[in-house]
């Protein structure tokens, strides 16, 4: 269940949330609430009386959110803060810690490399070039581009323009690129923006496979793409046609790879029911949080999914589920660290 709640100002925030706050387990604060505010605020346009004066605005410190919290935190409840530095990060942020009363700061530093926001100089930027770097010779992305809507994206689509391999960049469709996450004013609006959405992936020269197919044929031998849209179950929408993605024309190839987006459809639909050797998935994120002890991964994703991240094996059979590069909800990961995924395919003799 989800509550939004929205607001305009900082005091508009101070109240939403601690109206809330005493009956949460665990509070994640990730806006970046304005530390001043206006001392006085007009209601008109305030006019200039000659071209040589000068303007004197005065502020006042908002609420602090965070402080407030901490200072009625009851037991039990889990407070989790940001700090954003440019400047003796750790030093800052354990200060932040206690002076806050909080459980947890999530650090960031305006100086890492790569910070930054619109610019070629993003941490997805450096993404690209990891992934450039390893000269692939086909790229597969399993989809979830956006959140919510379109606009998203556009910020991004130059860089990941970037993106290049021998046999180019193929993708597929995940359940938070569909819409469905959004209030649009009717049907036809949200239809025009899923469609900004997957002409935007093609302009950016990937090819989106939506229940369709991609041969890669080199030297004698082929590799059989099968991109099918997001397999929805529980509350989420169905829009995958396994049928039309992998028709029986196409089973003759030799060697099989299915990309789906939600690895829930592996053990339902896929093994031990059909000749696929490989599928490719996303979709848990990991829910962001993971740890790893003595070898061995642990996440809450495993209490909703049986297969969640990494490898898996039935008979001749394989699936692998990606935990992502990004956010959704909450902007952080924990442990969960961005993944990108080389897979080598060899021939068995």
């Amino acid at each position: 269940f989800v509550e939004t709640v929205r607001v305009k100002s900082a005091a508009d925030m101070f109240e939403a949330v601690t109206a809330r706050a005493p009956e949460q387990d665990i509070i994640i604060m990730a806006a970046a609430v304005a530390d001043f505010t206006p001392v006085t605020v007009a209601d008109q346009k305030i006019k200039k009386k000659n071209k040589n004066e000068g303007m004197t605005l005065e502020l006042t410190r908002t609420k602090d959110i965070l402080a407030y919290l901490g200072s009625v935190k009851p037991e039990g409840q889990f407070l989790c803060g940001f700090a954003m530095e440019t400047e003796n990060l750790l030093a800052n942020a354990a200060e932040k810690l206690t002076k806050k009363n909080a459980d947890m700061i999530v650090a960031n530093s305006l100086r890492t490399k790569g910070a930054g926001f619109g610019t070629d100089t993003t941490i997805v930027s450096r993404m690209v070039d990891s992934i450039n770097g390893l000269q692939p010779d086909v790229i597969i992305f399993t989809g979830d581009l956006v959140s919510r809507r379109t606009s998203e994206a556009l910020p991004f689509t130059g860089v990941l323009s970037r993106l290049k391999a021998r046999d180019g960049v193929i993708a597929i469709l995940g359940n938070h690129d569909y819409d469905d996450y959004c209030r649009w004013p009717d049907s036809l609006a949200k239809a025009r923006d899923h469609q900004a959405l997957c002409d935007l992936q093609r302009q950016m020269g990937w090819t989106l496979l939506n229940n369709a197919h991609h041969v890669i044929a080199h030297n004698g031998d082929s590799l059989l793409i099968v991109g099918e849209e997001n397999y929805g179950e529980g509350h989420f929408a169905n829009y995958s046609d396994l049928a039309a993605a992998y028709p029986d024309s196409v089973h003759r190839l030799p060697y099989k790879i299915l990309l789906q987006h939600n690895p829930v459809q592996w053990r339902e639909q896929i093994v031990g029911q059909t000749d696929i050797d490989l599928m490719l998935a996303g979709h848990t994120h990991a829910m962001q949080m993971m740890v790893t002890l003595f070898g061995k991964r642990y996440s809450p994703a495993s209490w909703r999914y049986r297969e969640w991240g990494g490898l898996y094996s039935q008979g001749n059979q394989h699936l692998y589920v990606n935990i992502g590069i990004g956010m959704v909800g909450v902007p952080m990961r924990i442990g969960a660290t961005p993944e990108i995924t080389v897979i080598q395919l060899k021939i068995n003799n």
